[in-house]
């Protein structure tokens, strides 16, 4: 019988991978662990992981287990955690798992990848990965235009974040204060 507790699972689970390689051996040890991993356990063992490598092999063994079904949030916490360590090469090969298996995502994963990629001064791939969106059938919502604006007007790049404030409104999305007054000083 696997546990499914939800505090157990995420305990059990993290004590068995913190500053551990993933290897054959916690594999192994993850398996024996006889416990039952949804969405939600996986990204709160995310969470609780610092390590970008641990978090990747972590997400390998738990794709393959039954009942977990990867999904948008479990991709936007591996994202942020994968942004943290700059490890931009594996955020595209993920990108490009989701296509391949037909994953849903929602906008925050996308928000996820802008925002670091914003972070480092890469606002080009910035732009591009907020623009996939549409390729992906994943509609922006007004938390994700914000940080685009934001990171394009701390970046220097009036025009570019206005041209973003348009895209906003033609999706009747309403802003907020902060985003209007970074608008109103960004000339």
């Amino acid at each position: 019988m696997k546990q499914s507790h939800f505090g157990d699972v995420v305990e059990k689970v993290v004590s068995i991978l913190p500053g551990r390689p993933c290897s054959d051996l916690v594999t192994e040890d993850l398996n024996k662990s006889n416990v039952y991993s949804n969405s939600y356990h996986v990204v709160s063992i995310l969470k609780a992981l610092v390590n970008p490598k641990t978090a990747l092999g972590f997400f390998a063994w738990a794709k393959k287990q039954t009942g977990f079904r990867r999904n948008g949030f479990t991709y936007t916490k591996l994202f942020e955690i994968l942004g943290e360590a700059k490890d931009f090469k594996t955020i595209e090969f993920l990108m490009e798992d989701i296509v391949k298996d037909q994953v849903s995502l929602i906008p925050n994963a996308f928000t996820a990848i802008a925002r670091v990629y914003a972070y480092v001064g890469m606002l080009e791939a910035s732009v591009t990965a907020f623009e996939r969106m549409e390729k992906y059938d994943c509609i922006p919502n007004s938390h994700t235009f914000n940080i685009m604006i934001d990171a394009l007007v701390k970046a220097g790049f009036p025009k570019q974040a206005y041209g973003m404030y348009d895209k906003m409104l033609q999706h009747v999305l309403l802003t907020n204060l902060y985003i209007c007054n970074l608008l109103v000083y960004s000339f």
